[in-house]
């Protein structure tokens, strides 16, 4: 089974939206769920950024939906504390030490899931969002896990603008490749799909953590 980032013009009852969560898992397709404001709960956490660039400060807002998911959504601001109809995705419960959303200096929103000491790791993805033509779209993704056996800490950087990737073992080596995946609209975007270049993390097995970190244990 596989969890794409279904596109949703947001307007629906939060209730609707879990059941969409439930059918996007399995494959179907379906019509826009809507967003009560009365009805639907408080944000996890939500950042002001201007995103379309027009001076105005627009909001991305994360929402916890259920033990699986979470919801994404943004609103773009029209001045004076009012915002337009939201858009919203259903995206992968984020359960590790870091917040879901972070603003980067340039303006643009990392999304953020993972696994705070789930088993022998730790593990956090991040995608890089910006809005291109009133559309969210994925330009990075970012993953990092720790080995909780040996200590050592192992990331795989890409940029999906230019299709360049950083693959990394924290203090023993820094290898850069390049990937043939672009940026793509979030709506568009699988979460269970990781960038070729990535592939290269495979390397960093328990001989390759004996050999160079074996002391740490």
């Amino acid at each position: 089974m596989s969890l794409s980032s279904k596109y949703f013009n947001v307007a629906a009852v939060f209730a609707a939206t879990f059941v969409f969560a439930q059918s996007v898992f399995v494959g179907a397709g379906f019509t826009q769920p809507i967003f009560d404001d009365e009805a639907f709960p408080k944000p996890r956490q939500a950042l002001s950024t201007d995103l379309d660039g027009d001076g105005t400060p627009d909001r991305v807002l994360v929402y916890a939906l259920n033990r699986s998911f979470d919801i994404l959504s943004y609103e773009l601001g029209y001045g004076g504390g009012d915002f337009g109809e939201r858009e919203a995705f259903i995206v992968p419960v984020n359960l590790s030490d870091f917040d879901s959303l972070a603003l980067l200096p340039n303006g643009n929103v990392t999304l953020t899931w993972g696994c705070f000491a789930c088993g022998r790791y730790h593990t956090h993805i991040s995608l890089t969002l910006r809005l291109d033509q009133d559309r969210l779209q994925v330009i990075g993704y970012d993953q990092y896990y720790a080995d909780r056996i040996y200590a050592a800490v192992f990331s795989c950087s890409v940029n999906l603008i230019t299709g360049k990737a950083v693959v990394e073992a924290d203090d023993i080596e820094q290898v850069l490749l390049t990937t043939p995946e672009r940026a793509t609209h979030l709506q568009d975007y699988r979460f269970e799909s990781t960038p070729k270049a990535c592939d290269a993390l495979r390397k960093y097995d328990d001989a390759f953590m004996e050999e160079h970190f074996g002391d740490e244990r």
